[in-house]
């Protein structure tokens, strides 16, 4: 029995495959989930750190803006001239907030001084430009780089009015970003997470890695894929989350809010995917092992149930193979199998009244099978009688006639009737009465035809071979006939007396199967046909014909060396014989 097709294997199949597939999509859908609200766990959490940390960021920012607006009413930043300005700069440096790199002081003319006695045009940067201009009156840059130092700066400036009104110029802090890469570094949050400010431009003004400080731009870094757009969205004012990768291939996940009352500056907290994915991973190696314990057991469960349904259904199977009708003992297998009080043993019940059902009629019909086989064997061997007292009385009717051609037509007569009545003689011989065995058909018939013509024959050997052929009584009965006049008309004709230089007479018969034909081969070493041979006309040829024709074969006679006939035609389905035969 096929394992895989077996009801055993078909309810494991079903029962546990269908239970399994139930259990990894359950598990693959709460894993999903699971990481679904990890992501958004995190994303909760980390958004509150980035919110709390932008607000902190504003109200620095606020912070050295109300510092620079006090300064903005001094009164000698008002009324002062350039060089008491400059003085009260220099003798209040080392008071400056600690945050602060210095405090400067900008005329209309965009010149600065500074108080650590640092003087130069600051004309050229954009947030003097909008106050000068008068479309601001107070702003805080971008990240810079000191002109004095180098330094990584944002500058908060304000303008400074007259007693009366009119712009005197504008007073304003170097602010260095120390205090930024500080509050990056206090955002912690999972294993390898950090923070990050971003200006209104997209640069890095805020880092732990100084080295990115003032120098990465997240418009303008084609390095880290996904970058760009996180400064786009950053810029814009945008709050939310965003993938990218490093150049080293890290996979990172930014949140980012706006920090308020900026110039559109944004904190962001840059956390590895790993620290995202890593708790669900952990999860997910737990949820595994559970679900490969269901599993097993579902299948444990499975196994077993199929093993208590299968077993008496094979054990059945074996004791039904084990009944014989030629011996109808019931097998002991049985009697436990029918005292099962189940559907297993209503079938065995059911099995057992069908088994003496079919005992009975088993029985019956043997009993009819040899009624049938006795009444056939008694059919062919009248029929075999009839024909022979048939030919008896053709036999001796020839007797008392004069004319030698009447007698001859006689004597072929007998010869045909012959052909047939060994064929009935072979079948009730045969244990198929269906059937003719060929070999021993041809070789009686050749034996036959062989003493009915002493005088022509006793020099001719005819051999026969046809071992292990057997074809219906219709195809039989025609080979008989071809057989009989080829055989009659090679022992008539075709060793005269003046042909004993050829070498010994000799008439073969062969039948075989090649491939999927039946061959008739029938030969001698005679004289062959001459231009008008007796032998190609008359009723035996026709006959011949006649009889190829009804096999649905071939007809072929050459007679160059010796006359040969061979006869192809379809065997009958059931035709049983040698894989292969000669060739003509």
């Amino acid at each position: 029995m096929n394992r895989f097709f077996s009801l055993r294997a078909r309810m494991v199949l079903a029962f546990g495959g269908v239970s399994t597939l139930l259990l990894i999509a359950a598990g693959g859908i709460s894993l999903f989930e699971t990481g679904r609200l990890q992501r958004e766990t995190v994303d909760a959490m980390a958004r509150q750190i980035v919110e709390a940390r932008s607000a902190e960021v504003g109200r620095w920012l606020e912070g050295h803006r109300n510092e620079v607006r006090i300064l903005s009413r001094f009164e000698v930043f008002r009324t002062g001239s350039l060089a008491e300005i400059s003085a009260h700069l220099q003798e209040h440096h080392a008071e400056i907030n600690p945050e602060q790199e210095n405090i400067f002081f900008v005329d209309l003319d965009g010149n600065f001084i500074t108080s650590d006695a640092r003087s130069g045009s600051l004309l050229k940067r954009q947030y003097i430009r909008d106050i000068l201009t008068g479309r601001q009156s107070a702003t805080v840059s971008d990240g810079l780089l000191s002109l004095g130092t180098g330094n990584p700066i944002v500058a908060v400036a304000r303008e400074i009015l007259t007693p009366s009104g009119e712009r005197r110029g504008i007073i304003g802090a170097s602010v260095t970003l120390q205090a930024f890469s500080q509050l990056t570094r206090s955002m912690e949050f999972g294993t390898e997470g950090y923070g990050a400010i971003v200006d209104g431009q997209g640069l890095v003004v805020g880092h732990p890695d100084p080295a990115l400080v003032m120098r990465m731009d997240t418009l303008n870094a084609p390095d880290w894929k996904g970058v760009r757009e996180l400064g786009i969205r950053m810029i814009a004012g945008e709050a939310g989350s965003h993938d990218y990768r490093t150049p080293q291939g890290i996979r990172r996940h930014a949140i980012f809010a706006p920090v308020p009352d900026s110039p559109n500056w944004s904190v962001a907290y840059l956390m590895p995917q790993s620290d995202i994915v890593g708790p669900v991973w952990r999860i997910v190696g737990t949820s595994m092992v559970f679900v490969l314990v269901a599993i097993l057991g579902v299948v444990t469960t499975a196994v077993v149930s199929a093993n208590y349904i299968a077993a008496p259904i094979l054990g059945l199977h074996r004791a039904v193979a084990a009944i014989d009708l030629n011996d109808p003992v019931i097998s002991e297998s049985f009697a436990p199998l029918v005292r099962q009080r189940n559907e297993i043993g209503l079938l065995a019940q059911a099995v057992l009244g069908m088994n003496e059902r079919i005992l009975h009629d088993y029985r019956h019909i043997q009993d009819a099978l040899r009624e049938k086989d006795l009444l056939l064997k008694e059919v062919h061997h009248r029929v075999k009688n009839n024909l022979q007292i048939v030919s008896s009385i053709l036999s001796l009717q020839g007797d008392t006639l004069v004319d030698p051609m009447a007698r001859e037509a006689l004597r072929e007569c007998e010869n045909r009737i012959h052909a047939i009545a060994a064929v009935h003689e072979c079948s009730y011989k045969s244990s198929d009465f269906s059937r003719v065995p060929m070999d021993n058909y041809l070789q009686e018939l050749c034996a036959s035809l062989q003493s009915g013509l002493l005088e022509t024959s006793d020099a001719a050997e005819v051999s026969v071979s046809a071992a292990g052929l057997s074809l219906p009584l219709e195809q039989a009965i025609s080979c008989g006939f071809i057989v009989t006049e080829v055989v009659t008309n090679s022992l008539k004709y075709a060793f005269p007396r003046e042909r004993s230089k050829l070498g010994k007479p000799a008439v073969r018969i062969h039948m075989g199967l090649r491939e999927d034909q039946c061959i008739l081969l029938i030969s001698d070493n005679g004289v062959g046909l001459g231009a008008a041979d007796s032998r190609s006309q008359g009723l035996g040829t026709e006959l011949v014909m006649a009889f190829a024709s009804q096999l649905k074969g071939s007809l072929r006679v050459t007679g160059e060396a010796g006359v040969t006939v061979e006869v192809v035609f379809p065997p009958d389905r059931g035709a049983s014989g040698p894989g292969d035969t000669r060739s003509s």
